[in-house]
């Protein structure tokens, strides 16, 4: 079942995120959690790190996973998903370094690197939560258009579109060609699901995921299989959608 949030503006976005978040993982032991990069979850992660936001939320014995990473940086690198999860929401949260599980940037093979990565996520029987953005082409974590519904873990051929949009992220080099990413049936193991959309250029993938069902050229649709996702919206974003 898919449910909508629309906010009112970007501050009530993030904080109708973060509350979502902490009601889905109020009272989960040891909770496993996949979170994602970029611009859409930053202010939520302000407002999950704000002191006494999340009392209920057991963070000293949680464990996050990144969606995915880039191939090439180095995990101190400002462009690393590594590290932006890192400044962003684990070390504000009091997490350790051990807490943060990313996939190896620099290895050398990187198909085994992400069978590793898949075998660390299928250790933890339960993941109760993934946040998700979505790209304009409906790509989840890296998984481009015509990726398999059935995708575990693996190398991910970026699109010239999704490495224009993280453009602004690079600004002494290029983006990166190929990244490890979770694959859409890895994410689906989540309990739950929050998909964050900013913008009217979000429109049509969330529109993809509505339609209700699986669709290769939109990713975002693989979620329609999923019992519990809550999609949460600015205005612009649900115009479109008449919801605004």
């Amino acid at each position: 079942m898919t449910r909508i949030i629309v906010a009112d503006n970007l501050l009530d976005h993030a904080k109708k995120s973060a509350e979502q978040v902490n009601l889905l993982l109020s009272g989960v032991a040891s909770p496993v959690v996949f979170f994602p990069t970029g611009s859409s979850p930053m202010g939520m992660y302000r407002e999950l790190t704000k002191p006494a936001k999340s009392p209920n939320v057991d963070w000293a014995n949680a464990t996050v996973f990144a969606l995915d990473e880039y191939l090439g940086v180095q995990p101190k690198d400002h462009e690393s998903f590594r590290n932006q999860l890192w400044q962003a929401v684990v070390k504000p949260l009091g997490l350790t370094t051990g807490q943060l599980v990313t996939p190896d940037s620099e290895t050398s093979n990187p198909i085994d690197e992400a069978r590793i990565y898949q075998s660390k996520i299928e250790s933890h029987p339960r993941v109760a939560l993934a946040v998700l953005g979505v790209g304009r082409n409906g790509h989840l974590a890296f998984n481009e258009p015509g990726t398999p519904i059935d995708s575990v873990t693996h190398v991910a051929e970026l699109t010239d579109q999704t490495r224009s949009d993280n453009s602004a992220f690079f600004q002494k080099r290029e983006v990166p060609r190929r990244a490890i990413t979770m694959g859409l049936s890895t994410i689906m193991r989540a309990e739950a699901v929050i998909v964050l959309a900013l913008g009217v250029q979000k429109t049509r993938a969330i529109e993809a995921l509505l339609a209700g069902a699986w669709d290769a050229e939109w990713p975002i649709s693989a979620l329609t299989a999923h019992e519990n996702v809550l999609v949460i919206l600015d205005k612009e974003c649900g115009k479109g959608l008449g919801l605004a």
